[in-house]
């Protein structure tokens, strides 16, 4: 692209960004006699987030009955049913180390987490062994 192209390039994204600061989306990019040029729609990126996100929720969300829509309830996880959510801060190497730990022993950082803190429970004598 050269230079001159550049400048008219810039000023047309400083009118359109001008206008939209002002409410208006009306399209104020000079018309370009470039072969290859594509003409796109203004988007309201807002707009379209806030779709995107009614979207999300209504799939995540169901019924008493089990329908979609209507008055909504998070759809519970069938691993997380009936369980509370215990968490640390850590440092990077101890979230290594604890999925490495459970990558060598076929298991889950959860079930290592659990039984970690199982043991300490019994060791401090306030758990039981499971």
């Amino acid at each position: 692209m050269t230079d001159k192209r550049r400048k008219s390039a810039g000023r047309g994204l400083a009118a359109a960004l001008a206008a939209a600061a002002k409410g208006d989306t009306t399209d104020h990019a000079p018309a370009s006699s470039a072969p290859n040029t594509v003409s796109l729609p203004i988007v309201d990126l807002g707009q379209l987030a806030a779709q995107v996100a009614a979207a999300a929720h209504q799939s995540s969300t169901v019924t008493g009955s089990g329908e979609r829509g209507g008055a909504t309830a998070p759809l519970p996880s069938r691993g997380r049913e009936g369980k509370k959510l215990i968490g640390g801060h850590f440092a990077p190497e101890i979230s290594t180390q604890l999925r490495i730990l459970a990558a060598e022993e076929n298991t889950t950082v959860q079930a290592l987490l659990e039984e970690a803190i199982s043991d300490l429970l019994v060791k401090k004598g306030g758990g039981r062994r499971r």
